[in-house]
């Protein structure tokens, strides 16, 4: 399940080459132009600001980035943060020298009763000195915010831009595995395996909260792991989380499509398996499948219906 650049130019799954209609193309790109153009450049910074930020405090040449946590028992922290670069301050919308690698984590499907939980996971390099970089940046991802944010056709066209400009692994987590072990560490398992997926030497995770690698390491097996940090909506502070935010959320949307013709009549390609009244009407009417999860269908005449 390896996601990186060039293997994504080269999927032939007309579901991961999607490709929206002209009309919601026609928005989409109205969005990046006139007006939009400035409001989407500046999110895009502000998210890019924030990385920035991270590489720098990691390196000790600035303060801890708003919001953005530690684990209070990993010793590494403060090992590893004396020895990472001595280099210069990192100046406002130019890359570091730092040979420190950012990797952003993300998950889509937690709270579906259907389908597995997705984590997307996205490098982006910034090791390229001067304005140049930042600009080839801005003209691939400008537009990409938190995938909350975003409507459907413009998290296919971003998932496609940011699959051509990143390195970035999916990992997921079944509803069999979900059910056996629990969502948090079916999270943590997904996560793993987007990690894996990666197939970078990642020295900072940085992670939404609720989200991580650390668990069970019989479950995950051995290697080494990056480091932590977690922020109070990371998908809407940092790029790399913002990107991992849409890659989790397209793929995952388009393998409940797929998974739609082998489940006829519970309507997942409208909901992507979320609790709305139609799909709980489904599961009473036909029954839950294998790809339901039985813990989370307990409570599924009461549960509270959720927008995809």
């Amino acid at each position: 399940m390896v996601k990186r650049s060039d293997a994504a130019r080269s999927q032939s799954d007309p579901f991961l080459s999607h490709d929206g209609a002209g009309a919601a193309r026609a928005r989409f790109d109205a969005l990046l132009s006139h007006d939009g153009a400035g409001a989407a450049r500046a999110r895009f910074d502000a998210l890019l600001s924030y990385d920035y930020a991270v590489l720098g405090w990691l390196d000790g040449r600035g303060p801890l980035p708003e919001q953005l946590e530690i684990p209070s028992d990993d010793p590494r922290f403060r090992r590893e943060t004396k020895c990472l670069s001595d280099a210069g301050d990192i100046e406002p919308g130019r890359a570091s020298r730092t040979d420190v690698q950012l990797a952003g984590f993300d998950e889509a499907g937690r709270g579906a009763l259907a389908g597995p939980v997705v984590v997307g996971c996205v490098h982006l390099d910034l090791h390229e000195d001067g304005e140049g970089r930042t600009q080839d940046l801005a003209d691939a991802l400008v537009g990409v915010d938190d995938s909350k944010r975003l409507s459907p056709s413009a998290r296919d066209r971003l998932f496609d831009r940011i699959t051509e400009a990143a390195a970035w692994g999916v990992g997921a987590s079944s509803a069999a595995e979900i059910d056996r072990c629990g969502i948090v560490a079916a999270c943590r398992l997904a996560a793993h395996r987007a990690f894996r997926n990666l197939g970078l030497d990642i020295d900072l995770g940085l992670f939404d909260r609720g989200l991580s690698l650390r668990g069970d390491p019989a479950m995950h097996g051995s290697g080494r792991l990056p480091l932590e940090a977690t922020s109070v909506r990371a998908d809407g502070r940092s790029l790399h989380v913002a990107c991992a935010s849409i890659v989790a959320k397209v793929w995952r949307d388009r393998r409940m499509c797929r998974l739609s013709a082998t489940y006829p009549g519970y309507a997942i390609e409208r909901h992507k398996g979320y609790g709305t009244a139609v799909h709980r009407d489904a599961i009473r009417s036909l029954g839950p499948t294998s790809i339901h999860r039985r813990t989370f269908l307990k409570g599924c005449e009461s549960a509270k219906s959720q927008s995809c």
